[in-house]
């Protein structure tokens, strides 16, 4: 923080200097025999030539995000305020905080992740009398009557969702995230010993991080140019007089379609080697009701350029990959975020490496070339 273009040049630019006032000092020690550290005095000096020195205080306890914790990094908890009088509670909550009590201790609860001192029993009375202070209902009201009025879930379900949000806040992580590695190892098998709160945690809502999908919101530049042409013609005369054409002409051709028949979803692709069918690819999604006929579309482009690229040879020639659905032809140049766009990606990604993967092999024979 001190050194030239430290941490106080830094917040002295940006506008945006330090409160050391708020600073405290903390020694995180093995174990606790060790001696308590000392108080930290910093001294900066300014831009009129003057001393300010600020000390910082050695504390065993601080607030950090509303958590207070201790050198062993656990939470600890706020002290106890005193037993309200009886009927207190219902008359000093507002409407406004009675709304909020709930939130707020699942917020709690979220956030500590430390394990409740208290029996489903007694946190289920514990919302008994929140729920009964909101809605104002009388003692003989049944509990989950009163749940329903309040608009609340019972305890087992809303502690459910808590850790159901949980698990879907680590496994959306990104891979840069320090916990990515270590969310994908636990939730991959639940150990006998030494498990860890994520262990238990996908344990229980048996999320796992292979499962979610992930979706970029920025995709390319919108001045990006796949790496192949694409020919939509006005009819189907003209398309069949060039797909003809083509066939005959290129050396190296497949042809893919998506469809859905008796239920089911699925994608297949064709490869045709100087007009002889060489090589066939199919694969079986899943029922409509999980899919539809446009990603089978897509995913028999996919299929296509995988079957390209298993050939490992160099295309010379002119090469043509054949589909029947304009919609997909359509979307490969529209490169804004939409329906399936994450699939497309897939898509552009085999070309460029089939493209790679072609200029590559052209290099081996050029140096090859060369060497004679």
């Amino acid at each position: 923080m001190e050194q030239p273009n430290g941490g106080f040049n830094w917040s002295l630019t940006h506008n945006s200097p330090f409160e050391l006032s708020k600073l405290a000092l903390m020694d995180f020690s093995h174990t606790p025999q060790d001696c308590a550290s000392i108080n930290l005095t910093i001294t900066h000096r300014n831009a009129n030539d003057t001393m300010t020195s600020q000390t910082v205080n050695s504390v065993t306890s601080y607030k950090y995000l509303g958590i207070l914790f201790d050198p062993k990094l656990r939470p600890l908890t706020a002290p106890k305020l005193p037993p309200a009088p009886f009927g207190g509670l219902s008359k000093s909550l507002s409407s406004q905080e009675s709304q909020e009590a709930c939130p707020q201790t699942e917020f709690n609860n979220y956030t500590t992740l430390s394990p409740s001192l208290l029996s489903p029993m007694q946190l289920m009375s514990v919302q008994q009398h929140v729920t009964k202070t909101i809605i104002g209902s009388l003692s003989s009201t049944a509990g989950d009557i009163m749940d329903v009025h309040a608009n609340l879930l019972p305890v087992d379900i809303l502690f459910h969702k808590i850790l159901f949000c949980a698990a879907t806040c680590i496994t959306s992580l990104p891979s840069t995230h320090l916990l990515h590695h270590l969310s994908c190892k636990a939730a991959s098998r639940y150990i006998k010993r030494h498990r860890s709160p994520l262990h238990y945690l996908f344990f229980t809502t048996k999320v796992s991080p292979s499962t979610v999908e992930t979706v970029t919101p920025t995709r390319r530049h919108p001045n990006y140019l796949p790496s192949f042409s694409i020919n939509i013609q006005k009819d189907k005369t003209l398309a069949l007089v060039d797909a003809t054409l083509y066939h005959m002409v290129a050396p190296v051709s497949v042809y893919s379609n998506g469809s859905g028949f008796e239920g089911g979803v699925g994608a297949s692709a064709v490869l045709f080697i100087n007009n002889v069918e060489t090589k066939i690819l199919r694969y079986h999604l899943s029922p409509l009701t999980k899919h539809t006929v446009y990603e089978a579309e897509i995913l028999s482009l996919t299929l296509s350029f995988h079957l390209l690229h298993n050939l490992k040879r160099q295309l010379l020639n002119l090469s043509v990959l054949g589909t029947d659905s304009q919609a997909l032809l359509k979307a490969l140049n529209n490169q804004c975020s939409h329906t399936g766009h994450y699939l497309l990606d897939h898509v552009h990604n085999a070309a460029e490496a089939l493209q790679l993967q072609q200029d590559n092999l052209r290099n081996i024979v050029a140096q090859r070339e060369a060497r004679h």
